[in-house]
């Protein structure tokens, strides 16, 4: 197998770097769908939402932190500058590699499922009272560490009332769109020609 490679830019203009991509629209072709469920965005958000005190946690490249089987790595090849590589841990653009980390949370957060829960790689330790929430951390961290999970520190938060999560703010019963995420719409000017005032996103709405 030699799938062809692509380089997708990451943030505003590229600024966060580049993301390796692999075209596996061939391989895709011929695997077999894992129907593994992903979790329902809505019931994270409001177990996680419920909760006095929050922590978030972004796991790290997600889907690298899950091995390939060595005998299907061959089916993970590329080229890249006239050579062939093989991924040894689960690349972007598989049919099932988002499948595979979801089950792989879910597994390791099964224990922790009381105060823990996931939505692909966004994690979330949730408590009611402080000195409770200082010992869910322990053990959600330990977890972590015991499984060989990678966190991004500078995208995890400890010990909130609010937190984003989700394209959401939430936390202590709070629920509201995250500013950053409509600030297009807030931002926008008031239409004063004919065609702006066609194509504003409000006359849209009320049609």
């Amino acid at each position: 197998m030699a799938s062809p490679l692509v380089c997708v830019m990451k943030g505003k203009g590229g600024c966060n770097g580049v993301r390796l991509a692999i075209d596996y629209r061939f391989v895709n072709r011929y695997t077999v769908s894992d129907a593994f469920p992903i979790p329902d965005m809505e019931e994270v958000i409001q177990k996680v939402g419920a909760k006095r005190w929050i922590s978030t946690f972004d796991c790290s490249s997600g889907y690298y932190q899950t091995p390939v089987r060595e005998q299907d790595k061959w089916l993970t090849a590329f080229v890249c500058l006239g050579r062939l590589f093989e991924y040894n841990r689960t690349p972007f653009g598989m049919r099932n590699a988002g499948q595979t980390f979801v089950r792989a949370m879910q597994i390791i957060l099964h224990a922790l499922k009381e105060f823990a829960d996931s939505y692909v790689d966004d994690c979330a330790v949730m408590s009611d009272e402080w000195q409770m929430h200082l010992m869910h951390l322990e053990k959600f961290l330990n977890t972590m560490k015991t499984e060989g999970i990678t966190l991004k520190l500078k995208k995890c938060r400890f010990a909130q009332h609010h937190v984003k999560f989700c394209g959401e703010i939430i936390g202590s019963g709070v629920r509201r769109p995250d500013p950053e995420k409509v600030s297009a719409i807030h931002d926008m000017a008031e239409p004063v020609t004919k065609k702006t005032v066609a194509w504003h996103p409000w006359v849209l709405f009320v049609l």
